[in-house]
């Protein structure tokens, strides 16, 4: 992944001096997983029949950056996915990190904390927020700041969804066939589009910047001066009929459109699965010409890069009614 600090575009990508320390950190954390969380690298899991994910590593990548977690309590659900960047086993340390302490963070939330969450939502996202940071901070120091990683979470409650991002990693919902990206990313073609110097949202895929950011978790070089400053969205529940999250291996080769049509046409426990095989083998190609702007693409290769998905079907029965 390329990075723009303050829209400056780092050129060269980021490799670890000592593989073999990086290698033993990923084991280490692998190892030390907690409790209902996997770490995979290609497959597909579930928790429950409301909660799915599906991740792929893709055709032209030799590592799994790309790292998702699904995980509930009595009260709560939590949907995770980060996309780890550096170069080799820098950027997979970096997710790996992120999934683990945000999965440990979850796990360990007390009764008294979550009721509290019901009465006022500011308590969970102020929580988040602390340890977002503090993951920030450990990431910088295990890949001595050569790893750093996009994050997109979800928390779910029984009325109320509380969305984070950082980065370009997206979440979106999907209400009456329709599917909306709720986060705006951490990256230049999102400037350009919200500027209107890029004419449409699916123009952005097939921007020449098209995978420039300039916020990430952990301090890696060209973004070490960067405020981290993480994005935060409260849904209702009843507001949308599904929720995906996705790395950018995703929604860089497929439209808004497409994965639409997969949402309405799959079963809903194989969405997330057909949503990332597509992603992996559909080539997606733009007009010839854009307006005579020459910085657009032809064609996007479907398996481009690591491609994840996590999805929140709720059934009838979760419909009615938490944060």
């Amino acid at each position: 992944m390329v990075f723009f600090n303050r829209f400056k575009r780092i050129e060269k990508s980021i490799q670890p001096k000592n593989p073999k320390y990086f290698k033993n950190n990923i084991r280490r954390l692998e190892r030390a997983g907690i409790s209902g969380l996997t770490f995979i690298k290609e497959g597909d899991v579930a928790l429950g029949a409301d909660l799915t994910a599906s991740t792929r590593i893709g055709k032209y990548r030799e590592n799994q950056e790309d790292a998702v977690a699904l995980l509930k309590n009595d009260r709560l659900k939590m949907m995770i996915v980060s996309d780890g960047m550096g170069g080799c086993e820098s950027g997979e340390l970096a997710s790996h990190i992120i999934i683990d302490r945000l999965g440990q963070w979850f796990s360990s939330l007390n009764t008294e904390f979550v009721n509290s969450c019901y009465e006022n939502t500011i308590i969970i996202q102020q929580a988040l927020d602390r340890i977002i940071k503090d993951i920030s901070d450990e990431v910088t120091i295990e890949t001595n700041k050569q790893g750093g990683a996009t994050l997109v979470c979800a928390i779910i409650g029984k009325n109320n969804t509380l969305i984070a991002n950082v980065g370009d990693s997206r979440a979106c919902i999907l209400k009456d066939g329709i599917l909306e990206q709720i986060t705006k990313d951490d990256a230049l073609v999102q400037d350009l589009y919200d500027k209107g110097i890029i004419p449409s949202k699916d123009a952005m895929r097939f921007h020449k910047a098209s995978n420039g950011i300039f916020a990430s978790i952990g301090r890696i070089e060209g973004l070490e001066d960067e405020e981290l400053v993480p994005h935060y969205i409260e849904l209702k529940n009843v507001d949308y009929d599904m929720l995906l999250l996705f790395s950018d291996g995703v929604t860089d080769c497929l439209s808004e459109e497409e994965i639409a049509v997969i949402c309405k046409t799959s079963d809903r426990k194989e969405i997330a699965q057909f949503i990332t095989e597509v992603a992996t083998r559909k080539n997606s190609r733009a007009p010839k010409e854009v307006n005579g702007d020459p910085n657009y693409k032809t064609i996007i290769k479907g398996g481009k890069d690591n491609a994840t998905t996590a999805a929140y079907i709720p059934g009838d029965d979760e419909r009615e009614g938490g944060l």
